[in-house]
């Protein structure tokens, strides 16, 4: 697998959860709580690689790219921190749900930006061994213990069990 697949596969899980979480009603508060947290850890360790792994990358093989790369890294500034909003966010507030909307619209505009523009140009420019490569570099940092921390910018707060370890 590469890279683009194995990006395309999380975007998949993120989606799936936020069509979850849409298809939920107003009393499903503990529904609605387990799969923010899920999200929510989805998304961090998805940034996470991003950053420290994908973005790295595209500026070697695609430095026309680099106001995406920027844009993308203020992106995910703003995205932890309603990260960090939505974890401790009771599920039971009257803006819980309209946080996760935002949250959902913002997340699924990048996802387009990334699967219509960004990955197509990688496919273009960079080896496919490369490709695999960084989907190798990608497994392993979402294995490594180091993974499921923020260490690169702090820990986000967190209500009990958040950011917990799947």
């Amino acid at each position: 697998m590469n890279v683009i697949a194995l990006l395309k596969d999380d975007h998949r899980t993120v989606s799936a959860l936020f069509l979850c979480f849409e298809q939920l009603g107003p009393r499903a508060s503990p529904t609605k709580r387990r799969i923010v947290d899920q999200v929510i850890r989805e998304l961090a360790m998805n940034a996470a690689i991003k950053e420290q792994i994908l973005y790295p990358a595209v500026r070697r093989w695609l430095p026309a790219w680099e106001n995406h790369v920027l844009d993308s890294l203020e992106k995910h500034q703003v995205l932890m921190w309603t990260l960090s909003e939505l974890a401790l966010l009771d599920v039971g507030a009257t803006m819980f749900d309209a946080q996760v909307n935002v949250l959902m619209e913002r997340v699924r505009a990048h996802i387009g930006q990334e699967e219509d523009g960004l990955f197509p140009a990688m496919e273009h420019a960079v080896p496919g061994r490369d490709l695999v490569a960084l989907a190798q570099a990608i497994e392993w940092a979402k294995t490594a213990p180091l993974a499921r921390t923020r260490l690169w910018r702090g820990p986000l707060p967190r209500r009990a069990g958040a950011l917990a370890t799947a």
